[in-house]
């Protein structure tokens, strides 16, 4: 499984996040819903070969860290990373931040192995 959370390191490392970010396999471009609210979008560029198969949201709660502190969603997505593999798909999950602080979007894709 491959991550691209290019979008959340930004944060994390205090710089700005950018509108748009684009790589040779996702293009990630910002959505403002309002003046104050908004999402960033993945999409699949067509050299990457990748197919969006979800797209979601999880927001953190007390009932989302297990044991050890790993969180019920990536478990979860893991899970369903590990299927799709024995399937013979390669598996990218983008991680992009909200307009709520306490919330994460997500995106996951698939293709064929190369």
């Amino acid at each position: 499984m491959k991550i691209n959370n290019e979008a959340i390191n930004a944060i994390n490392e205090g710089l700005n996040v950018p509108s748009f970010v684009e790589n040779k396999e996702i293009r990630i471009k910002y959505v403002a819903t309002d003046g104050w609210r908004g999402y960033y979008d993945a999409v699949p560029t067509k050299k990457g070969g990748w197919t969006k198969i979800e797209s979601n949201w999880m927001t953190g709660n007390w009932d989302g860290a297990g044991e050890n502190g790993e969180d019920v969603v990536m478990k979860n997505i893991e899970k369903t990373a590990k299927k799709l593999e024995r399937e013979g798909k390669e598996v990218l999950v983008v991680y992009t931040p909200t307009s709520n602080v306490f919330s994460i979007g997500l995106d996951v894709f698939t293709r064929d192995k190369i």
